[in-house]
């Protein structure tokens, strides 16, 4: 199995331990703003040149990259993975997203997600059904792989949490995420 690794922009935080893993990584030097409508002309030839058997992306940004690609370039099987509910009014309220964006947002993801037919893969049944519902989903094309977590490293003396909010001067009623 060969990988390579395809970000949109700089800074790659985890470059070098990649490529020191033997990976080929790849900076697509795209903008700031809207990357997944520059990613195409970038990512297509890539594709092409490379031949792989299948894309995987994670977030919003290179899940439409990917499937705007998939529509101009060869059709390769994608798996879009979806860590977030990221249309439920409960995560839109939490990162004040304006909800114009969001809408526009939403209606690019579901019909690039419509002609694209990636298969998606949840961290949860929670994020499935969310995917669902907001994307207009077929069920059959969303499966569910739980995100594996030491629950050892989740455990800390009762103390400890005051503690660290002290030490980074968060309030006690302040927002942690």
């Amino acid at each position: 199995v060969r990988h390579t690794v395809c970000y949109l922009r700089p800074p790659g935080d985890f470059v070098p331990e990649l490529e020191a893993a033997g990976h080929e990584v790849v900076c697509l030097n795209l903008p700031r703003k809207w990357p997944w409508l520059f990613a195409p002309p970038k990512l297509t030839p890539l594709i092409r040149s490379h031949r792989p058997d299948l894309v995987q992306t994670w977030l919003f940004e290179s899940d439409v990259a990917a499937r705007l690609s998939m529509l101009i370039g060869p059709r390769i099987p994608i798996i879009n993975t979806l860590h977030s509910t990221n249309y439920d009014p409960e995560t839109i309220r939490a990162s004040q997203w304006p909800p114009r964006r969001v809408a526009a947002l939403r209606q690019i993801d579901k019909i690039t997600a419509r002609y694209a037919r990636p298969l998606f893969v949840a961290c949860s049944r929670t994020v499935r059904e969310s995917a669902i519902r907001n994307l207009l989903l077929p069920a059959d094309d969303v499966r569910v792989i739980y995100n594996s977590i030491n629950q050892a490293t989740l455990v800390c003396e009762p103390e400890e949490a005051a503690q660290l909010r002290n030490q980074s001067g968060i309030a006690n009623d302040g927002f942690v995420f």
